[in-house]
C-alpha cells in the first residue's frame, strides 16, 4: 500500500526533548510521536498495534499490574503485556550475559598477554640461534652433510 501524505491542522500543546528511547517495545525507530487515541483514529484509515505507556504512582503499582494483567488476561487476550518488572528482568538477564563473556573473554587473553613476551622472544631468538650455527660452518661442510 503507497503512503499518503496528509496535512492535519493541529495546536502544539507541549514540546519535550526525551533524553532516553521510551517505545516500550524497544524496537529503535526515528519517528516517535504521541496522539490522543481520537487524533490517531481520525488520521489513519487502517490502524495498526500502538503501543501504550502507563505513568502510575510507586505505591500505585502493584495495583495497577495486577488490572492490567486481569484486564489482558480476560478483556483483550490478543493484546500483548509486558510490565516494568518484564523489562528489568530482561535487562538484567542480557548484563549477566555480558558479564560472563567478558570474564570467559578475560581468562583466555591474559595468558595470552602473560605469554607474549616468551613468544616474542622465542622468535627472534630462535632464527638468530640457528643464524649463527650455519655461519660456524662453511658452504662445503653443509653440503657434505646434506650428502
Amino acid at each position: 500500500m503507497p503512503l499518503r501524505s496528509i496535512t492535519i491542522p493541529t495546536k502544539l500543546l507541549a514540546r519535550a526533548k526525551q533524553k532516553y528511547y521510551s517505545n516500550t517495545n524497544r524496537f529503535a525507530n526515528n519517528f516517535v510521536f504521541y496522539l490522543p487515541a481520537e487524533e490517531y483514529l481520525k488520521i489513519v484509515t487502517r490502524p495498526v498495534l500502538m503501543t501504550y505507556a502507563f505513568n502510575v504512582a510507586d505505591d500505585k503499582e502493584n495495583e495497577m499490574e495486577h488490572f492490567i494483567k486481569t484486564y489482558t488476561g480476560k478483556s483483550e487476550p490478543l493484546m500483548n503485556y509486558e510490565s516494568r518488572q518484564t523489562a528489568a528482568n530482561e535487562f538484567n538477564n542480557m548484563r549477566s550475559m555480558f558479564l560472563m563473556v567478558g570474564g570467559i573473554l578475560s581468562f583466555i587473553i591474559w595468558p595470552l598477554f602473560a605469554a607474549y613476551p616468551m613468544l616474542l622472544f622465542l622468535a627472534l631468538a630462535i632464527p638468530f640461534v640457528v643464524y649463527r650455527s650455519t655461519m660456524r660452518q662453511s658452504i662445503v661442510e653443509r653440503l657434505r652433510e646434506a650428502e
